[in-house]
C-alpha cells in the first residue's frame, strides 16, 4: 500500500513548514519528500501556530494527486514530480478536499465556505456558512462581508471566518462540513445540523462510512470519535493514548525550526506552539480500517470498529510537526494499487 501524507511544522519559517511525503506502508519506508508552501502569491504570516503553513488535504486522481497549500492545489504524479497547479480567487486557508466525478470540493477555512471547482479551478457550486440563515441562528454567526468576485486568497488571514470550517465530505448526493470551533457536523443542500457538541470542539477530518456512521478526529483530546450519522449520537470513542506505542509519542517535547523570537512571543503569551498527539488527517481504507495522523508526524492504522491499533509509522521526532492530509492506494476513495 502506498500512503501519501502532508505535514505542517508549527512555528517554522513558511518555506520549511511542511512536506508532501510518499510512504511504502508495508516497509514503513519513505519513498520521497517534497516541500509544500504557498507561493504565487507568497504569504507573509506571523501566526506561528499554523496559519498558512504546510500541506493540507490530499486527493488522488487516476494518474495524479493534488495536495492543498494555503491557497492552491498542487498537482504531482505518483512519484511526486510536479504536474500543475489549480487555484481560485476564493481559495483561502484551504483545509480538506474531496474528489468527485466532475471536480474537487474544497474547504476554505478563512472564508467559511466550500466550493466544488472544475479541474481548471472554476467554481461550479458553493456554500458560504456566514450567509446561511440556519447557521446564523444556531451558532450566533454574524454575516461576513466578502466581495466574492475579487481575489480573496490573502485578504482574510487575520479577520476571516471564526467557525473554522475545516472539512468537506461527500457521500452519494450529500455534502457534509465540520465546524471546528463549535464541534458541529452539518449536512448541506438543504442545511441540516447533524451534531453540535461543545465537547467536540477541535473536530477535524469527518468521513462517512458505508454503514451509517461518521468518523472524526477530536484533535485536542487525541481521540477518534464515531457518531451515528442520522441521530448525531456518539457510538464510540477510541482514545489513541490507550495504545502503548502511541502513548510513547506523548513524551516527545523537542521542537524544530522555531526561532528565538517565536519561542519568546509564545512564552510571553503563555501559548503553546504545538503539542504531541495532536490528531489530524484521516483516510478510510475499507469497511473496518482507517489511517489517522498525529504529532510528532506519525501515521496510525486502526480498526475503528473494534478499537484496535494495527500499525504505526513514526516519521518525525518533533512535537511541532504534525500530519495534516492523508490518502492511500488502495483505499475507499481510490480502490487501485500504485506499484
Amino acid at each position: 500500500m502506498r500512503v501519501f501524507l502532508s505535514t505542517v511544522v508549527r512555528g517554522a519559517p513558511v518555506e520549511k513548514a511542511g512536506e508532501l511525503i510518499s510512504l511504502d506502508w508495508e516497509k514503513k519506508q519513505v519513498l520521497r519528500r517534497m516541500p509544500i508552501y504557498p507561493s504565487n502569491p507568497a504569504v507573509d504570516d506571523r501566526n506561528a501556530r499554523g496559519g498558512c503553513r504546510g500541506g493540507r488535504g490530499i486527493t488522488l486522481l487516476p494518474n495524479e494527486l493534488f495536495v492543498a497549500n494555503y491557497h492552491s492545489l498542487l498537482g504531482f504524479d505518483f512519484n511526486l514530480n510536479p504536474t500543475r497547479t489549480i487555484t481560485n480567487h476564493n481559495f483561502a486557508g484551504l483545509h480538506e478536499i474531496k474528489l468527485v466525478k466532475d471536480g474537487i470540493w474544497t474547504s476554505s477555512t478563512a472564508l467559511g465556505c466550500v466550493q466544488k471547482v472544475s479541474f481548471d479551478g472554476v467554481a461550479r457550486e458553493s456554500w458560504w456558512a456566514h450567509d446561511d440563515p440556519l447557521v446564523q441562528r444556531n451558532f450566533s454567526v454574524a454575516p461576513l462581508k466578502i466581495d466574492k468576485t475579487r481575489d480573496n486568497r490573502l485578504g482574510y488571514m487575520e479577520d476571516g471566518s471564526k467557525v473554522h470550517l475545516n472539512n468537506v465530505e461527500v457521500a452519494g448526493d450529500a455534502v457534509y462540513v465540520c465546524f471546528n470551533n463549535h464541534g458541529a457536523i452539518i449536512r448541506l443542500f438543504p442545511t441540516q445540523v447533524i451534531s453540535s457538541d461543545p465537547a467536540l470542539k477541535g473536530c477535524h477530518n469527518g468521513l462517512v462510512t458505508g454503514d451509517g456512521e461518521f468518523i472524526i478526529n477530536d484533535s485536542h483530546n487525541h481521540t477518534v470519535v464515531v457518531l451515528d450519522l442520522e441521530s448525531g449520537r456518539v457510538n464510540r470513542r477510541i482514545d489513541l493514548a490507550q495504545f502503548p506505542p502511541v502513548a510513547a509519542l506523548m513524551k516527545v517535547r523537542r521542537c524544530r525550526d522555531i526561532s528565538f523570537r517565536v519561542r519568546l512571543e509564545n512564552f510571553v503569551r503563555r501559548q503553546r506552539v504545538a503539542r504531541p498527539l495532536f490528531t489530524r488527517g484521516m483516510c478510510r481504507l475499507d469497511a473496518t480500517r482507517i489511517l489517522v495522523g498525529v504529532s510528532p508526524a506519525s501515521v496510525l492504522e486502526l480498526d475503528y470498529q473494534q478499537g484496535r491499533l494495527l500499525g504505526l509509522c513514526q516519521l518525525s521526532g518533533s512535537a511541532n510537526e504534525c500530519v495534516h492530509g492523508l490518502e492511500a492506494a488502495p483505499s475507499v476513495d481510490f480502490p487501485f494499487s500504485i506499484s
